[in-house]
């Protein structure tokens, strides 16, 4: 007395059926990127810039930090601009 094979189920997102290892293997891709590089810019006017990534969904304003410059050797304050493309 065995147990019967579950019933497949179909994915919701294509045709292929569902085994019984519970894998989708459909090739869909995973939506976007959630996190951004953003480019973080001295406010000194030395040029010097740090990059690091935000998740724009979380932060929804403009970041501001308080970083080492090391062109003036000072703590100064570092403002968000995006990276140009190209």
């Amino acid at each position: 007395m065995h147990p019967e094979p579950a019933a497949q189920s179909p994915c919701t997102k294509c045709d292929q059926q569902q085994g019984t290892d519970r894998v989708f293997r459909c090739n869909f891709s995973q939506g976007k990127a959630k996190n951004v590089v953003i480019k973080m810019l001295s406010a000194a006017g030395t040029g010097f810039f740090y990059t690091t990534t935000k998740n724009p969904r979380n932060v929804t304003r403009k970041l501001s930090l308080r970083k080492y410059d090391p062109i003036v050797r000072q703590h100064v304050i570092f403002n968000e601009t995006k990276i140009k493309k190209g």
